[in-house]
């Protein structure tokens, strides 16, 4: 018997299954639980950065230090007669008439009182000053040629206010900027030290030539005069008929050359007359700030 195979009909029509697609509650409940994690983690760190910002607070960080290098130069220091190139002939002089008695003794008290006040300037406490036994100012131009370098220096620019009753309080300020207080002798070079003066002072000798740090003397009398003369007292230091003085550290002038240049904003330091600074508490220490800040007229 012969079996035929028969061929499927073009037409004929396969059996189809339909699924319908829909949102069931289990999708529902899963994405409304996503949801509310989101939101839950969201106001969590929200409510965990407002409790940073009442917690941790941010202070702002100490001055940066800028060392402000020393430009030799005279500036606009004048030269002096010894420095002239040719001295005036006779026939350049003009003919003056013969002053009568009372014009002679005022112009002669008048160049008495000139010389003096010219020799008291040259007697400055800040070892840094110009030298020399010539008529005039020997130092070179600076860099910038003659009479560019036109600012006061800080020995004749500055003035420090210790705010203090006690001398153990004003003690504490000085070690801890690492100033020395000094009694230096009026007739002879001789210097006498005294350190760490709050807790166990400590003294030594030395003389005024070989002081390379800037100091400065007490401008007028007063209870800072005294307290400076007690503790200085208190490291076995003599201070009658002495200058009173402090000698600052490399690392204080840097303070105070940097506080001064952060309080002058866009302003040139050649426009500075004085600048006035005091002491204040500062976390475990003490800074430096400006009280104020006077300005050459015109500038």
């Amino acid at each position: 018997m012969t079996t035929v195979a028969s061929q499927p009909t073009p037409n004929a029509q396969r059996p189809s299954s339909n699924f319908e697609t829909k949102v069931t509650r289990y999708d529902q409940v899963s994405s409304l639980l996503v949801a509310l994690v989101i939101m839950v983690g969201f106001f969590a760190g929200l409510l965990f950065i407002i409790w940073l910002t009442r917690v941790i607070t941010f202070k702002p960080g100490l001055p940066k230090v800028v060392a402000i290098q020393d430009l030799a130069g005279r500036g606009a220091a004048a030269e002096g007669v010894a420095r002239d190139i040719e001295e005036p002939g006779v026939e350049e002089l003009p003919d003056v008439p013969q002053p009568q008695l009372a014009d002679a003794l005022e112009a002669m008290t008048d160049a008495i009182s000139t010389t003096r006040g010219v020799t008291n300037a040259f007697q400055g406490m800040a070892s840094e000053m110009g030298t020399g036994s010539g008529q005039g100012d020997s130092r070179g131009a600076g860099p910038g040629g003659e009479g560019d370098l036109d600012v006061i220096p800080p020995w004749e620019r500055w003035q420090i206010k210790f705010a203090t009753s006690s001398a153990e309080d004003y003690g504490k300020q000085l070690d801890f900027f690492k100033v020395e207080l000094g009694a230096i002798n009026r007739n002879t070079p001789n210097v006498d030290y005294a350190r760490d003066v709050s807790t166990a002072p400590k003294k030594r000798k030395g003389t005024r030539d070989q002081e390379p740090r800037i100091y400065f003397v007490h401008t007028a009398s007063g209870a800072l005069v005294g307290l400076t003369r007690q503790l200085l007292e208190k490291a076995g230091i003599a201070t009658e008929n002495r200058y009173l003085a402090q000698f600052y550290s490399n690392e204080a002038r840097a303070q105070l050359e940097a506080v001064e240049n952060a309080a002058l904003g866009r302003r040139s330091l050649s426009t500075v007359r004085k600048t006035v600074f005091g002491v204040r508490p500062a976390g475990s220490g003490f800074e430096f700030f400006v009280v104020r800040q006077d300005f050459i007229p015109g500038t």
